[in-house]
């Protein structure tokens, strides 16, 4: 079984009440053991929104100094909601107005993220179009570039500017050494270049989200 295998059926058996504390996982293999630290918990506020049972959280964002940006969705009477939110504010939610058109849909799977500023970039769909766009907190930053948009992925510079990149394949046969690097089980999780991965964990008591940070 692979390390991060073994630390998510770890935390997958912890009980909700267990996670909310924070726990260091060692292995015997030579890759670094994780320090996992929990930043959203049920109950806990952040401005705009109660994170309960109700809620789900999707794709997660982590910058080089470990802020967190994240995808939730909540049931709101009469009609559920999806929010972008950093571990300090709501980004933007389904229905709020936005620079040119207001924001009509968020996957609680899209891309997201979020550079050394704070300043996050997440892909929704804005009032009367059928394909999604990025959008850099309340302005759309672009239309996707590709008939296919699920090849391209995107990252966001300390200058805000939008990085566009294309993403690993991970079916083909023969790959290099660089695409199974980016197809490995660890590389999937949002991660920063100091090692810090996110984790999203949803329970019946509502969400949890870790944040591992390897030991030197």
């Amino acid at each position: 079984m692979k390390r991060i295998d073994q630390v998510l059926l770890v935390i997958g058996l912890a009980s909700a009440p267990a996670i909310a504390q924070e726990y260091t996982y060692t292995y015997k293999n030579t890759e670094p053991a994780y320090t996992f630290k929990t930043v959203l918990r049920p109950g806990m506020t952040i401005p705009g929104h109660t994170f309960g049972p109700n809620d789900t959280i999707g794709s997660a964002a982590i910058n080089e100094t470990g802020e967190v940006a994240l995808i939730a969705h909540w049931l709101e009477y009469p009609k559920d909601r999806t929010g972008v939110f950093t571990l300090h504010r709501m980004v933007a939610k389904e229905g709020d107005a936005a620079d040119f058109a207001d924001i009509s849909y968020i996957s609680l799977n899209a891309r997201i993220a979020i550079n050394v500023l704070g300043t996050v970039a997440y892909e929704a769909v804005a009032a009367q179009n059928d394909f999604p766009a990025i959008f850099i907190e309340r302005t759309v930053a672009m239309s996707m570039p590709s008939p296919n948009p699920s090849l391209l992925d995107f990252a966001l510079g300390d200058d805000g500017e939008l990085i566009m990149r294309d993403k690993p394949s991970c079916a083909k046969v023969n790959l290099s050494a660089e695409t199974l690097a980016a197809c490995a089980p660890l590389a999937m999780l949002a991660s920063n270049h100091r090692g810090q991965v996110v984790i999203p964990i949803n329970t019946p008591q509502g969400p949890f989200l870790l944040v591992g940070t390897p030991e030197r």
